[in-house]
């Protein structure tokens, strides 16, 4: 399989959306965009296949999503997070790459919580750092 070549400009200039609810995308539709999307349409394909075929392992339980997580989940996330734009405009409504989909969404929720839990810790350290007194007034 040839190397997949990304049109940097359209990925970059689509907007993505991830919320508790679903992926929302407002991609670029103008002609050129859609040309170029369309220039390698069978190599995405290929790809989000390939990614759907990996993430059913996982979200119909023959496989464990939580030992897989360990090891591929950030590397999973960061590429379907580049594609989102055309995986979304690919899926026809949930209709294609709903385990692809699913997986992501479950393991971008658990990226997230450990990003924050981590924030929350060098808060929590930041925080015993500062010596909060006060004064206390005369006659009191």
């Amino acid at each position: 399989m040839r190397k997949l070549p990304r049109k940097k400009y359209f990925f970059s200039e689509a907007e993505v959306q991830i919320e508790e609810k679903g992926i929302r995308v407002k991609a670029p539709q103008d002609e050129k965009h859609v040309k170029d999307l369309m220039s390698i349409a069978a190599e995405l394909t290929c790809l989000f296949n390939t990614l759907e075929a990996f993430a059913i392992y996982f979200t119909s339980g023959v496989a464990s999503e939580e030992l897989a997580f360990t090891s591929v989940g950030v590397a999973y996330c960061d590429n379907v997070r580049k594609y989102l734009p055309a995986i979304i405009m690919a899926s026809e409504n949930d209709k294609y790459y709903k385990h692809l989909l699913r997986l992501f969404s479950r393991w971008n929720q658990r990226i997230s919580k450990m990003n924050l839990l981590k924030s929350e810790k060098e808060i929590q350290k930041q925080l015993a750092k500062i010596n909060d007194t006060s004064i206390t007034p005369i006659g009191a």
